[in-house]
């Protein structure tokens, strides 16, 4: 079969999740989208079109952005970020250990109380965290040498440390409890 010369010869596909992974919804695109229209979790994915196409030929499509990786850069755009994005990312995966168990926990925590938006990322420079929003502000649990310690934005200064709110050996849930106890009070 032979493809329309009104189809675009590359479509890009994005792909929104809910907090435990699974897609939620699938667009594609004859262009690639704007990353800001996106969702807190997001992967967009080139695909080629060949001119002709079999009904079994199939094609690969290419990972190209990824609010895991990049956030809101495409690969192309800043390919040693990128590159050092996905190192962080399979490091922390495969040798997280005990923080990548608990960051995953107080993730559930958080999604359980009604915050759909948290997911285990990098928060900081080269360190990993929680990151959800509290009253359209972004906020960030992370385990520092004092404790489990509130993060987020400031207008002034782009983010800053809200203090330990745990120490750091509590619970998820004491955390959890905590933590959202501050970013409301910071935040409302």
């Amino acid at each position: 079969m032979t493809l329309p010369e009104t189809l675009a010869r590359t479509l890009f596909v994005s792909v929104d999740a809910f907090p435990d992974g699974t897609a939620k919804s699938v667009t594609v695109y004859a262009e690639r989208p704007g990353l800001d229209d996106m969702t807190s979790r997001f992967s967009v994915w080139e695909v080629p079109m060949p001119d002709d196409f079999a009904d079994d030929d199939t094609v690969t499509a290419t990972l190209v952005a990824s609010s895991l990786i990049g956030g809101d850069t495409y690969a192309d755009e800043d390919r040693a970020s990128w590159e050092q994005g996905r190192q962080v990312v399979r490091v922390f995966h495969a040798e997280g250990g005990r923080e990548r168990i608990m960051l995953r926990r107080i993730e559930a925590q958080l999604i359980n109380a009604g915050y759909y938006d948290a997911r285990t990322q990098e928060t900081h420079c080269q360190g990993w965290g929680v990151r959800f929003h509290v009253g359209g502000h972004w906020c960030a649990i992370t385990l520092f040498e004092d404790g489990w310690t509130l993060i987020g934005d400031d207008p002034e200064d782009r983010w800053a440390c809200f203090g330990t709110v745990a120490a750091p050996e509590a619970t998820p849930e004491a955390i959890v409890a905590a933590a959202l106890a501050e970013a409301v009070r910071i935040f409302g």
